[in-house]
């Protein structure tokens, strides 16, 4: 397969829809083997800052967020509020995800875990992601975490769909 011409781009990309206004995206997660290591290799020697530990016993991990500070900026206060909705909806962020006793073995291409799509209200965007025949792998009301979703791409990988809404009901 070619690759496409830029009048078929053109043709294949229509004008933004309406109803995606107030997207973004959030912070991709990649699954980790062993935190202490990824800690010092991302942090030590990357130079990245821990903007938010968020421990999930009920889910059995630990996500941490990471990402590089502008100069000058300061990094929130890892326990409050600001600082859990800085590193969650943060674009300079990434989420490194250790489950506490998964057995899988991380190989290159099997590590990455989610994107995340971050909307005003996930039940509106979910409603007309399902209309449009997107997959679904967890919808908002189902599971444990409710105001979440998951959708799947055309190749297989996971989308996570929330809003700021749902990290106040859960993380804050």
């Amino acid at each position: 397969m070619s690759a496409l011409s830029d009048a078929e781009v053109g043709k294949l990309i229509l004008p933004r829809d309406k109803n995606t206004a107030g997207f973004k995206i959030g912070c991709p997660t990649m699954k980790i083997k062993d935190a202490r290591v990824s800690l010092d290799f991302y942090c030590n020697k990357l130079g990245m800052s821990l903007l938010k530990k968020l421990d999930l016993p009920e889910e059995g991990l630990t996500d941490y967020f990471l990402g590089y500070l502008e100069e000058g900026e300061k990094l929130a206060d890892k326990g409050s509020a600001e600082g859990t909705f800085r590193a969650m909806t943060g674009t300079r962020t990434v989420d490194l995800r250790h489950v506490w006793d998964s057995k899988e073995t991380l190989e290159m291409g099997t590590a990455f875990d989610n994107l995340s799509i971050i909307v005003p209200n996930v039940y509106t965007a979910c409603e007309r992601l399902e209309q449009l025949g997107v997959p679904f792998l967890k919808k908002p009301d189902e599971g444990g975490m409710t105001n979440l979703a998951f959708i799947k791409d055309p190749d297989g990988y996971s989308i996570e769909i929330f809003s700021v809404q749902t990290i106040e009901d859960h993380c804050l």
